[in-house]
This record gives structure tokens, C-alpha cells and sequence, in this order.
């Protein structure tokens, strides 16, 4: 499973942006639930969903414009224009 820190979605529109967002939640809350519930619990395993659980609020799950908006401000400060 990759970090969230290392993933880029990209949409056409801010519903779907949210939207995938939530699917990401819910898909992270299931898996920990079942983490749970397995006989050996893997504690470095639950606190790694955690942790992409809290991460998913500035993950990279956004529309194109938006991302290509960022790139642009982030170009802006690191330059002289």
C-alpha cells in the first residue's frame, strides 16, 4: 500500500474530488476494522491506517485546475517573476 503523500488523483470537478475523498475514508476505515478484529493484531498496521487517515485531509486528491493552480503558485515563490 503506498502513502497517500505519494498518490495523485485527479477529477474534472470538486464533487467528484469530495467524493473520492470519502470513498479513500471509508475504504481505510474498513481495512482497520478488520485489522481489529484478526487474531494477532498488527499495531504498526493500525497505526499506519491512522496515520493515512489523518493524511488524507491534505492528500492530493483534487481537480486538475486546482493542481495545475498550486504547481503555479508554488513556481511563483520559488522564482524570481
Amino acid at each position: 500500500m503506498y502513502p497517500l503523500s505519494r498518490i495523485l488523483a485527479l477529477t474534472f470537478t470538486e464533487a467528484a474530488a469530495s467524493e473520492m475523498k470519502k470513498r479513500v475514508a471509508q475504504e481505510l476505515n474498513e481495512i482497520k476494522q478488520l485489522a481489529e478484529k484478526e487474531e494477532t493484531v498488527d499495531q504498526d498496521l493500525i497505526q499506519y491506517i491512522d496515520d493515512q487517515i489523518i493524511a488524507l485531509a491534505s492528500a492530493n486528491i483534487t481537480t486538475i485546475d486546482s493542481f495545475c493552480l498550486s504547481i503555479i503558485k508554488k513556481s511563483i515563490t520559488t522564482s524570481s517573476v
